[in-house]
């Protein structure tokens, strides 16, 4: 069950009312619900990362990066991703795994940013 709504996600991105947020509150309740829940975090704090990684998602599936210009004669915007990959490409991403203070977030951005690193265990005689 969500712990956020659509008007609240939509209120942190600045999206209209016309924007369906729902698909993006599925998905972060879904991360909250199978990554974090019982790994530390209050119900208020889990609420909070919900609502920032819920922004997250529907920032990623509905802009291009942050905005680098405007104009409004001839309409004209630019973006550009000034980001890293993964839950810190956005800044609500980054706001929620700040507040993750398990480290769970964290692990899984880092993990996502270095896809070709590999772990190792090395044993010492």
């Amino acid at each position: 069950m969500p712990r956020v709504s659509e008007d609240q996600v939509r209120g942190v991105t600045n999206e209209p009312s016309t924007v369906d947020a729902s698909q993006a509150i599925d998905a972060a309740t879904l991360f909250v619900d199978e990554e974090l829940v019982g790994k530390g975090p209050s119900d208020a704090r889990l609420v909070q990362i919900e609502l920032y990684l819920a922004a997250h998602f529907l920032a990623i599936t509905t802009r291009e990066g942050p905005l680098a210009a405007e104009t409004m004669g001839d309409a004209s915007e630019r973006y550009h991703n000034i980001y890293t990959a993964g839950l810190r490409s956005t800044r609500f991403g980054q706001q929620a795994v700040l507040l993750d203070t398990s480290g769970t977030l964290a692990a899984i951005a880092s993990k996502s940013e270095n896809l070709d690193k590999k772990d190792a265990e090395f044993t010492v005689i």
